[in-house]
């Protein structure tokens, strides 16, 4: 695929990953030995961990999670289409047939990479917060601020798919 025919998602998923990239190299190069491995609710660091035992856990859970979200645009239209879960019998046979499953596939996939560039950002900015640590407590805003619209963008996001107009069967 060229990159005038890649999305827009897939764009930006892309430029996450290469940011966590960068975070993971950065803290590699410039954090101490020692790196928060827990940060409690208010921000204090409850334990730490070596660098090199945090980047392994982080660059492993970054790396996995990003291949999985890459990986959909590739995997989905192999998926066969009695797996597929959709909230009625009525809207599978659309989305199912053969000259509307490609659009459910880019449709499906689009959502996915959305989700994947929140998540990679996400662990990417944990990652920098983790290097920069210099005493016992990180701020509330620092880790909370972010996790939390994290969480309530992701909720939001996954309410519009499942009651939104995007999967409805177009008249």
């Amino acid at each position: 695929m060229t990159a005038a025919r890649r999305s827009l998602s897939q764009r930006v998923l892309w430029l996450a990953i290469v940011v966590f990239a960068v975070a993971w190299l950065w803290t590699a190069i410039t954090a101490g030995d020692e790196l928060p491995a827990r940060i409690d609710g208010s921000g204090t660091v409850t334990r730490w961990d070596s660098k090199w035992s945090f980047l392994t856990v982080v660059g492993l859970v970054g790396g996995f999670t990003s291949a999985f979200f890459a990986g959909w645009r590739y995997l989905v239209r192999r998926v066969p289409g009695h797996m597929i879960n959709l909230p009625d019998l009525e809207a599978w046979n659309h989305w199912i047939s053969p000259e509307n499953r490609p659009r459910f596939d880019r449709m499906i996939v689009e959502d996915l990479e959305w989700i994947g560039v929140a998540t990679v950002a996400l662990l990417a900015w944990i990652t920098v917060v983790a290097g920069s640590v210099d005493g016992d407590d990180v701020g509330l805003w620092t880790m909370g601020l972010p996790t939390g619209a994290y969480t309530v963008g992701i909720i939001v996001y996954s309410m519009v798919m499942i009651f939104g107009t995007r999967y409805r069967i177009p008249t």
